[in-house]
């Protein structure tokens, strides 16, 4: 089983979000930060990890709770939130640039479909830590 972390950042009204080149079937589309759990490493640790190099943005590991576990047939997603007290600069990189996006702008057709759920649950503050099964 594939294990995979992401994290939602959110500072006021924005959150962070980039504009994948990969895979191909998310090329174009905005996506939470995140990807593979390697050997010998937590989600948690791979979260801080993933973060620091797709946005620049340097986290402990303890700075990210987890708030949804998505269990697939082959794959497990561990969903994380961080809230930090200052909005941080990000590191723009050509190819998935991330970004601050408004969440009174956000345009779900122009994100990865499953963002249509997973943001608000993120967001939802008397959501506590779900398990989901699909597939």
């Amino acid at each position: 089983m594939t294990e995979y972390s992401i994290g939602l950042m959110k500072f006021l009204d924005e959150i962070v979000l980039l504009k994948k080149a990969r895979p191909e079937w998310q090329k174009g589309l905005l996506n939470l930060p995140g990807g593979h759990v390697e050997g010998g490493e937590s989600a948690r640790q791979c979260m801080a990890r993933e973060w620091a190099e797709e946005t620049g943005v340097v986290t402990q590991p303890e700075e990210w709770t987890q708030r949804l576990e998505i269990l697939g047939h082959d794959y497990m997603l561990h969903v994380f939130t961080t809230f930090p007290k200052d909005r941080c600069e990000l590191r723009f990189a050509a190819e998935e640039p991330a970004r601050w996006y408004g969440l009174s702008w956000l345009d779900y057709d122009k994100c990865v479909s499953s963002l249509r759920w997973i943001i608000p649950l993120l967001l939802d503050n008397d959501t506590t830590t779900l398990q989901i099964k699909v597939g």
